[in-house]
């Protein structure tokens, strides 16, 4: 009697911990870029090299997924898959603060920055995988 109370015991705590590591976590964090463009100057036709470390927001997480053989599937494995993923989206303006007259970045230009916009997630969750 004692032994089956105690192999009851182990199969109910081995689903509940099993159970507890099937949970969804998915959040919005930060990131730190360094983005590098080339671009011309409209108004001095000069060729520009600039760069800029920038924050951005992400993504980050673990979904949970399975795969399980299915008797309506002819015990073919079903798939559920989900990612962490952005559910909506925005668009920010960072700015590169550091530019160059030549590609070497041996001539620094002062006081001249770079502007552009990056996408990036702006609320995240679990979701299907997919395109």
């Amino acid at each position: 009697m004692h032994i089956l109370l105690f192999i009851v015991c182990c199969i109910a705590t081995l689903f509940m911990r099993s159970a507890a590591v099937h949970e969804d976590v998915c959040f919005l964090g930060t990131t730190e870029l360094v983005i590098n463009r080339v671009f011309v100057n409209d108004d001095t036709g000069i060729t520009m090299y600039c760069t800029g470390r920038v924050i951005v927001n992400k993504c980050e997480g673990l979904c949970f997924t399975t795969a399980t053989p299915s008797r309506r599937n002819g015990f073919k494995l079903e798939r559920s898959c989900k990612c962490c993923r952005e559910t909506t989206r925005t668009t920010k303006q960072v700015q590169l603060d550091t530019c160059f007259e030549d590609e070497n970045q041996m001539t620094r230009m002062a006081g001249v920055t770079h502007s552009l916009y990056v996408e990036e997630p702006k609320t995240c969750a679990c979701q299907q995988c997919g395109i």
